[in-house]
């Protein structure tokens, strides 16, 4: 268990939608879990954070959140200012997971979110990428199923 995980969303509700059951399914692998989130939205931040805080209590865990800051309809053209602000939190010392949006989604900014990620394929040990509601030719080959506690956990976030 000597891993860390280094998520990349593009938005707070892309984590709560798309990997909170993979941490309920992979957290104990995880020395460390590591939330980078690339664009900024106060509105929902102090919600998303409360979120994260239960879900860390429900895994025994505590989950590192990193905002970096960047405004959405400009992550193309500030896509190398964010790539080095995601590497310089990750310690290339340590073994690590990458999970990201998947390269089938249609938005510009979760495309970017995956070209960066993509920079650490040959580095991490799994590279795990996951749809969004708007990806093309959604082709899903991985399941996770959620015990009860989990949905509700899960519905309460995106609600």
């Amino acid at each position: 268990m000597d891993r860390d995980l280094h998520i990349l969303c593009a938005h707070l509700d892309d984590f709560e939608i798309s990997c909170n059951g993979y941490i309920f399914k992979h957290h104990k692998e995880y020395n460390n879990i590591f939330v980078h989130l690339a664009t900024n939205n106060d509105y929902k931040e102090p919600i998303t954070v409360k979120n994260l805080n239960e879900l860390s209590k429900i895994i025994s865990k505590p989950i590192i959140y990193r905002q970096h800051n960047y405004h959405s309809t400009r992550l193309r053209s500030e896509m190398d200012d964010l790539k080095d602000s995601v590497y310089k939190g990750i310690n290339f010392q340590k073994n690590f997971d990458v999970l990201s949006h998947d390269d089938k989604d249609l938005h510009t900014d979760h495309q970017v979110c995956n070209e960066i990620m993509m920079g650490l394929l040959k580095l991490s040990d799994r590279f795990v990428t996951y749809y969004s509601p708007s990806s093309l030719n959604f082709e899903p080959n991985y399941f996770i199923e959620l015990s009860k506690e989990q949905y509700d956990f899960k519905t309460k976030t995106i609600s």
